[in-house]
């Protein structure tokens, strides 16, 4: 609600970090959505005042969807926003990949048997159709493609699980979209 009055030390910080936050929101909201169904969307700051009781869920898992998909229309041409995250020390930052895969996940949620149980089969088109653009969208500016390595011949998918990401414009690892950040010292979310 503040970053327009935010100080930041690039002006082009301020519409990537808004960019970001609404792709953390629809993150968030996908991981709630998942293990809760359809939760409230909420677009503007709550008061602590508010009744929170008041909010009501959707009455159906399409409108989580149309709201992933004004998310990234809002978004899609934020210039300061990255298809990919060339810099180790951004790893684990947002980029328009990773709103490209809520977008897609939560309209083929909405078209799942889970919750489309009339089977309306324009919401599995629009599932295909988005995740469609979203490939062709990724292959073309984050330049996104399945990992192969020639120099191992066809057993170079086993390597894609024994190598990090690498993070330069041209990275050898075209597939990652988004690599949690762990330690080595973590093993199965406990400290070793």
């Amino acid at each position: 609600k503040n970053i327009d009055h935010a100080a930041v030390d690039y002006p082009g910080d301020r519409a990537r970090f808004k960019a970001e936050a609404k792709v953390l929101r629809a993150w968030y909201y996908m991981q709630l959505c998942r293990k809760y169904g359809p939760m409230p969307v909420v677009k503007e700051p709550i008061e602590i005042q508010a009744e929170f009781a008041k909010l009501k869920r959707p009455s159906s898992f399409q409108e989580i969807a149309d709201y992933m998909n004004e998310e990234w229309q809002e978004m899609k041409n934020v210039q300061e926003l990255p298809w990919r995250i060339t810099l180790a020390t951004e790893k684990g930052r947002m980029t328009k990949a990773v709103m490209l895969l809520l977008r897609s996940q939560a309209q083929l949620f909405a078209a799942s048997p889970l919750y489309n149980k009339e089977n309306d089969l324009g919401k599995w088109e629009k599932a295909r159709d988005y995740t469609k653009e979203g490939i062709e969208l990724l292959s073309t500016n984050g330049k996104y493609q399945l990992y192969h390595d020639a120099s191992l011949g066809e057993s170079s998918f086993e390597n894609y699980f024994l190598t990090n990401q690498d993070f330069s414009a041209f990275p050898r690892d075209k597939e990652t979209i988004m690599e949690n950040q762990t330690t080595e010292s973590m093993v199965n979310g406990f400290a070793t």
